[in-house]
């Protein structure tokens, strides 16, 4: 929750560093790394990422330029966890373990969310765009169902 804080604050290389502190990348989330569950394949980007559970991470360059990140890094439960039992949020993140990279298009909306929020959106029987909303901000990146 942004309880009266910006969510992404800074400016060139530092642009975005307060949402995820010390680590690489953002996950998204507060605490434990956000997780999607797909029972199909799915194509991001260009690439199709097989059935399965992944963490999902944001990579940030600059205000408008955001990259989503579907990754086979499992989600330890503690912090501190050792690198064999997944990620604790993002620390400890490499990109070796990145199943699709896409850029998401990022919009400023006319009014606040307090609260992060995940949502899916303009649905189809082909797909649609997964989307997170924070602050003044949303982003989103297309998916389809792999048939």
């Amino acid at each position: 929750m942004l309880r009266g804080r910006h969510a992404f604050t800074g400016t060139g290389a530092d642009f975005g560093k307060s949402a995820y502190a010390e680590a690489p990348v953002w996950r998204a989330v507060a605490n434990l790394s956000t997780r999607l569950k797909a029972p199909i394949p799915l194509v991001v980007g260009r690439t199709t990422v097989p059935a399965g559970e992944y963490s999902l991470f944001i990579e940030f360059k600059d205000p408008k330029t955001w990259t989503f990140i579907v990754s086979s890094w499992a989600q330890a439960a503690r912090f501190g966890a050792p690198l064999s039992e997944g990620l604790y949020g993002a620390f400890g993140y490499t990109p070796e373990k990145d199943v699709a990279r896409a850029p998401m298009r990022v919009d400023k909306l006319p009014y606040t969310v307090d609260q992060l929020t995940w949502l899916f959106i303009d649905m189809t029987a082909e797909g649609g765009r997964m989307a997170v909303a924070w602050d003044r901000t949303i982003a989103s990146v297309p998916f389809a169902f792999e048939r």
